[in-house]
């Protein structure tokens, strides 16, 4: 019932066809420093933006006379650096030294209850009359919906009324602009297998496994090393300290990320593959981070209400 409720229509055969574009060769163009830096901040937007929006249809579902889990069992964790590419799982020196692998790996805590079966209990309690008028609060499917045309084809929309798009509104501005937010940068990620399959990449990936076997170890990536990880350091709390081994082998991790360039092998690749789209698309990509500018004024104000 908690669902985004986004409807997406003809987004693959467009990545299809900009792949064997992309694919054909054609030589990268200057991208300007400005545009690149708007693409990383909107690949890592605040999970303060998240926690904003729910907190809005938390309020607007509340008086409807409902309660709304998604928001009180929301986990407030912040979210692990990505790449542009989308590659996970970035760290820095100084958080490894204080939290290990933090929230990468999955640990005992079972304090935490999973949203969809903590809703499907709710709703069980609730009469049909009162699960029909739930989920027309939350999400209004008789109203217009609102969509938005990117520009590789695809059309995606979104309810124009409900808890969820006031939700939306209050943050972004508009379902629209949520939508655009939220699809228009995802074009980016079309050029990905080309950034992954680049030899910059693939020799930046053995610098960071040869330096990892260096420590002793064996790890092929740095997805691979957070498996490690998970194997040795899963069963500790989510709340508890890490081992000193943990800290170890996570400052290790970080140390060898960036000894090794690895996130900006990947990045540069991807960059250089898309910078005609990106080009292409700069003013919009400026407009849409002029809008998350916007957004977080709207989320401090929401937050601190």
């Amino acid at each position: 019932m908690h669902d985004r409720r986004l409807r997406l229509f003809g987004l693959l055969g467009a990545v299809a066809v900009a792949g064997a574009a992309c694919a054909s060769g054609a030589a990268a163009e200057p991208v300007q420093p400005a545009t690149r830096q708007a693409l990383v901040e909107l690949y890592n937007t605040p999970v303060e933006f998240v926690v904003a929006e729910l907190k809005v249809t938390a309020e607007c579902m509340a008086a409807a006379g409902f309660g709304y889990l998604p928001y009180t069992l929301l986990r407030a964790d912040p979210r692990p650096t990505r790449s542009l590419a989308g590659l996970p799982f970035r760290m820095n020196r100084g958080e490894a030294e204080q939290d290990g692998y933090g929230t990468r790996i999955g640990t005992a805590d079972t304090s935490h209850q999973d949203v969809d079966s903590a809703v499907a209990a709710y709703l069980a309690t609730l009469t049909p009359d009162q699960q029909l008028a739930y989920s027309r609060a939350e999400v209004d499917d008789t109203a217009v919906e609102v969509t938005v045309n990117l520009p590789d084809g695809a059309v995606v929309g979104a309810a124009s009324e409900g808890c969820v798009a006031q939700g939306r509104i209050a943050v972004y501005g508009s379902v629209a602009d949520f939508l655009t937010f939220e699809y228009f940068p995802q074009g980016l990620r079309q050029f990905s297998e080309t950034a992954y399959a680049s030899t910059e990449f693939e020799a930046a990936q053995g610098r960071y496994a040869g330096c990892m076997r260096d420590a002793g170890f064996d790890v092929a990536t740095v997805s691979g090393a957070v498996e490690l990880a998970q194997e040795r350091f899963g069963s500790r709390p989510t709340t508890g300290a890490p081992s000193p081994d943990e800290v170890a082998m996570a400052v290790t991790d970080a140390e060898c990320q960036t000894a090794s360039g690895v996130y900006e092998a990947v990045d540069d690749a991807l960059v250089a593959a898309a910078s005609s789209w990106i080009n292409d698309h700069e003013g919009e990509l400026l407009g849409i981070a002029e809008l998350q500018h916007s957004a977080s004024a709207r989320v401090a104000a929401i937050l601190a209400s």
